[in-house]
């Protein structure tokens, strides 16, 4: 396929503004659908239904239950039935393949009082439209379905090769909702991850891994001190361990007083039921970031040890040792290489769209991305809108920035194998016959 020339280019950027408020408006309402944990098929019959409409073949993926028992899959938190990822494909095949990966599950709310709206209900306000979902990452779905949308009017035979799309569930937890997709036989020799990013490339992310820390206390009434343990009080010593062993991973990868790189953070505290009786057991949610070259299990057993050395001297847990399980993501950081094809050909067609090279980051965070990189030797990156507030009161998506990167997107669909040495092709096709039968290739 030849390089677009400026008037096609010109007529697709023309296609994406005129098809701006359609996408805006299918945003609109996939925030008013809320797809938290567990409640993502109204969302996902939302995108069934636009991709359908842009000519893909679309399909309901369930998660099986082997996929949670596989190593790089997470620990799942609710039951799997009645619940699904979708994925979808058009065009020819044969050619070098490009699969475009959204998440629909959005982050709990918070509490209610820090926003300034319903979180909801989506609102336009100063060129940004603010509700949970909104940046992360609902508007990369819009901004996928308004490429393809500029494409096939201004530029259809730019849809001719093979394009896939898959809209999974469970990525803020475990990841298995694209690990289904991929063992169902949505794969590609390239793919497109629409977080936000600010309209940069992010070609990494660092490991990620989510446990349960149980402190056990002893109860009874507050009134009988010496004969009680408070479990809040016991669990002192480990949330100091925790804050320590944060420290000695951002050693050096921080400035006092920085963010940390590899946070250790306490998401969820659960203990107690009743005011005048001393709370008997106290559980601990934790996100632990942790090096790249580390495995998943390093990483646990780094944490296990500092929370060991914690318990060793305090006469109470010394004796009553943390219970520590694994409890959602597992996530193994991933690198994709600056030099590699896939990822020259997407800077060269965000320089030529906008005028300059994106800016190149490796955030402080993991992506589904990790799966095709680490599973399969694809290349995977990350590129999306500007955003605010994730996981926050107020989340956002600078609108502008959707029309932004649909520019980019559609550009780089309709001329990407052309640009794509057939070496990077050959390295991703061979990657993924090394890791999946042709049973698990063949669309279900």
């Amino acid at each position: 396929m030849a390089v677009l020339t400026a008037d096609t280019a010109s007529a697709i950027d023309e296609a994406v503004t005129s098809g701006a408020e359609h996408a805006f408006c299918f945003l609109e309402q996939l925030v008013a659908a809320p797809s938290v944990l567990g409640d993502e098929c109204p969302a996902q019959e939302l995108v069934l239904t636009e991709f359908a409409r842009l000519g893909f073949s679309m399909k309901r993926v369930p998660i099986r239950d082997d996929v949670a028992l596989e190593p790089t899959a997470g620990i799942p938190r609710i039951p799997y039935e009645g619940r699904y990822s979708v994925a979808g494909r058009r065009g020819t095949f044969g050619r070098p393949s490009l699969l475009l990966n959204g998440h629909i599950d959005v982050a709990p709310t918070g509490d209610m009082r820090f926003w300034d709206s319903n979180p909801f209900t989506p609102l336009r306000k100063n060129g940004w439209l603010v509700g949970r979902g909104a940046g992360d990452m609902k508007a990369g779905l819009a901004m996928a379905a308004l490429a393809v949308a500029a494409l096939s009017t201004a530029y259809p035979q730019g849809l001719e090769g093979p394009l896939s799309l898959v809209s999974v569930i469970e990525e803020e937890c475990t990841g298995n909702g694209t690990l289904a997709t991929m063992r169902a036989g949505y794969l590609a020799d390239a793919v497109i991850v629409l977080e936000p990013t600010d309209l940069k490339l992010a070609l990494g992310g660092i490991g990620v891994l989510w446990l349960d820390i149980e402190v056990e206390g002893l109860a009874g009434h507050v009134d009988l001190s010496g004969q009680v343990v408070n479990a809040l009080e016991a669990a002192m010593p480990v949330i100091t361990a925790l804050s320590d062993l944060e420290d000695r991973l951002n050693a050096g990868q921080r400035p006092r007083g920085g963010p940390s790189r590899f946070a250790v953070n306490i998401g969820t505290i659960h203990g107690g039921d009743w005011p005048s009786s001393v709370p008997s057991v106290l559980s601990l949610g934790v996100r632990m970031g942790f090096p790249s070259a580390w495995s998943v299990g390093e990483a646990e057993q780094q944490l296990r040890d500092a929370v060991d050395a914690a318990c060793a001297n305090n006469p109470w847990l010394k004796h009553h040792p943390p219970v520590i399980r694994q409890a959602g993501l597992r996530a193994a950081g991933y690198r994709v290489g600056e030099t590699d094809p896939f990822v020259q050909a997407f800077v060269a067609t965000h320089t030529v769209t906008h005028g300059s090279p994106p800016g190149v980051v490796y955030p402080a965070w993991t992506t589904d991305a990790r799966f095709y990189v680490n599973l399969m030797g694809c290349p995977a990156i990350c590129y999306g809108p500007r955003s605010k507030n994730l996981h926050g009161a107020n989340e956002g998506v600078e609108l502008a920035s959707v029309i932004e990167g649909a520019r980019t997107l559609a550009r780089f669909i309709a001329e990407w194998p052309a640009n794509l040495s057939q070496a990077g092709r050959e390295n991703g096709r061979r990657a993924t016959e090394a890791s999946f039968t042709p049973a698990e290739r063949e669309c279900p």
